[in-house]
């Protein structure tokens, strides 16, 4: 689905020197933009059947509309990883009925009204990594570095919220893995479009993240682009699984 945070990723690990880094850099030339787009589109045919489209969308159908900016992750110069960022229309509010003022509440809740509000809202999207790169914790470093405000406060000069939509699974194994709190909007309705993605044992829900308080430091204040070693990337994904993890959502 469009605003469906979804981990896709294949069976077979690549061995690869550990001393090899990864670039994680926002999309910005024409062509990047491009490559992220025909990246993300194959692996969402291929798992799910999923097309998209600049123009439409149709969940009956099976369109998805791409994302408006794009974050990416490169190892020697090959695309392994990519993400979408809504800055226009998210699809939390335009088919999670989620509206402004729920947003709102959740901000007021939080005594941070001061500096958000749901008339400023992004969604986090289409988090997909390279099959043969599976195993090397690739995923959850790149989920979690790209939650950097460098990427998510892009072509802003105001905080943002972000709203995200996934599987219960995706939120503990991710979201609470990567110190990334999350604020329960309400569940995400049916579609059929989800049927290969979610359950109703692992349901889909609509929550809301407020960066400046809900993003560990260590990732909201992290600069992009940087450069990245896959021992590092290892270090610290072990790291995160040790520490105590927050709340997935309040």
């Amino acid at each position: 689905m469009t605003g469906a945070h979804r981990l896709i990723i294949g069976p077979e690990p690549q061995r690869i020197d550990d001393s090899k880094r990864m670039l994680i850099k926002i999309a910005t030339r024409r062509s990047e933009i491009l490559q992220c787009q025909y990246f993300i589109a194959e692996i969402y045919n291929s798992a799910y059947n999923i097309v998209f489209s600049s123009d439409i969308a149709d969940l009956d159908q099976a369109i998805e509309p791409y994302p408006d900016r794009y974050v990416m992750g490169l190892i020697d110069g090959k695309l392994v990883a990519a993400a979408g960022l809504y800055i226009r229309r998210t699809y939390v509010a335009t088919y999670g009925g989620i509206t402004d003022d729920e947003i709102d509440t959740k901000i007021t809740e939080a005594n941070m009204s001061h500096r958000y509000s749901a008339k400023r809202k992004r969604e986090y999207t289409k988090l997909v990594v390279r099959g043969n790169y599976n195993g090397l914790g690739i995923g959850r470093f790149f989920h979690a570095a790209t939650h950097s405000r460098s990427f998510l406060e892009i072509d802003s000069s105001e905080p943002n919220v972000l709203l995200v939509c996934a599987k219960q699974s995706i939120y503990r194994s991710m979201y609470s893995a990567n110190r990334i709190q999350t604020r329960i909007l309400k569940p995400f309705p049916h579609y059929a479009v989800h049927e290969k993605y979610c359950s109703p044992d692992d349901p889909m829900d609509s929550r809301l993240i407020i960066p400046e308080i809900d993003i560990a430091p260590q990732w909201y204040n992290l600069p992009l682009p940087g450069e990245f070693s896959l021992q590092e990337i290892k270090q610290r994904a072990a790291k995160e699984i040790r520490d105590e993890p927050g709340p997935v959502s309040w």
